[in-house]
């Protein structure tokens, strides 16, 4: 499932950036659709079951999934438009390293949102010490 959802994050970003740039081009769209779902699902392969088995183990695994994938998309196009700013060639380096930015954003994010839900479970008193 990691990999689909970083393939899903990459693709929505090359179709943004398709759609930014004037439109869908045929023989380059399908290219440029395959790479970056190639790439996409490589880094959810890698960064995916790192964060959902290591730290978000408590979080609904729909939340996971929707929102770093949000993440890693918003990081991407961020890091494009920086990355376009600062160093206009290195475009591609500014897409994977916000995307993987955005990612670690939003998994830290849910990280200490399940600790707020936790911590307020066990301060809630149970049925047993009412």
């Amino acid at each position: 499932m990691s990999i689909v959802s970083g393939a899903l994050a990459g693709t929505l970003v090359a179709l943004i950036l398709d759609f930014s740039s004037g439109g869908p081009h045929n023989s380059v769209d399908l290219a440029l659709f395959q790479f970056a779902a190639m790439v996409g699902g490589a880094f959810g392969a890698v960064l995916g079951p790192a964060a959902a088995f290591g730290f978000l183990r408590r979080v609904p695994i729909g939340r996971l999934f929707g929102q770093t994938i949000l993440g890693a998309v918003v990081g991407a196009l961020l890091g494009l438009l920086i990355g376009e700013g600062l160093h206009p060639s290195d475009g591609f380096f500014g897409i994977f390293g916000g995307g993987v930015l955005g990612f670690c954003a939003a998994a830290a994010r849910l990280w200490w949102r399940s600790r707020e839900g936790v911590a307020q479970r066990l301060a809630s008193p149970t049925v047993e010490e009412r």
